[in-house]
């Protein structure tokens, strides 16, 4: 999870997966209300998307 300067603020996961299906959760109690985005990268492929976090 990054801020919208670019900062990590997250890791959710850091390792190599086996294929299937995974679930993470995240405690946003210490994130501020904003916008935040997330990479998920699998192989050659990257995927970014924008996570609106409100309390």
């Amino acid at each position: 999870m990054y801020d919208v300067r670019g900062k990590e603020v997250a890791l959710l996961v850091n390792d190599v997966l086996a294929p299937g299906t995974y679930e993470r959760e995240l405690n946003g109690n210490t994130l501020a209300t904003g916008v935040y985005g997330s990479r998920l990268q699998a192989g050659a492929l990257s995927e970014t998307r924008k996570i609106m976090h409100v309390r």
